[in-house]
């Protein structure tokens, strides 16, 4: 199996599609690298500038992230890896009843804004660290 990822494609999407696709790696480094999370408070101005060098170290370190926890004991998600649903528990319900109005990233970044308040709600995320969190969806 092979992933092939075609930053030109990336210029053909509307503003809403490309956004949409930022959710993924906004979870991936919830789950798994904090300095990539911060990476992404300080470079959304360009990302959402549509930055392609910017665009191409996220998908990078996106690939590199989930290659790394699905090439352990786990590819098929049914224990260290159940992590990577963070955010899909609510998103893939969220997109049934809009009947596929809510793109799959926009559903995906409620659901981690969900999660996150969740995390806050039993004690385990600070109120600040809520808030950078919804920031970064936000913005």
């Amino acid at each position: 199996m092979a992933v092939f990822n075609d930053d030109q494609f990336l210029l053909t999407l509307s503003d809403r599609d490309y956004r949409s696709g930022i959710a993924e790696a906004i979870k991936v480094s919830l789950i798994k690298d904090a300095t990539f999370f911060e990476w992404l408070e300080r470079n959304t101005d360009a990302l959402v500038a549509r930055d392609m060098d910017t665009m191409k170290y996220l998908i990078k370190r996106c690939a590199e992230l989930h290659l790394n926890h699905i090439a352990g004991l786990d590819p098929f998600e049914k224990g260290s890896s159940r992590p990577l649903d963070f955010g899909h528990w609510s998103a893939h319900k969220l997109e049934q009843l809009t009947n596929f109005k809510v793109l799959h990233g926009e559903a995906v970044a409620m659901g981690i804004a969900l999660d996150t308040v969740y995390s806050n709600l039993s004690g385990r995320l600070t109120i600040a660290e809520t808030r950078r969190v919804i920031n970064l969806i936000k913005k």
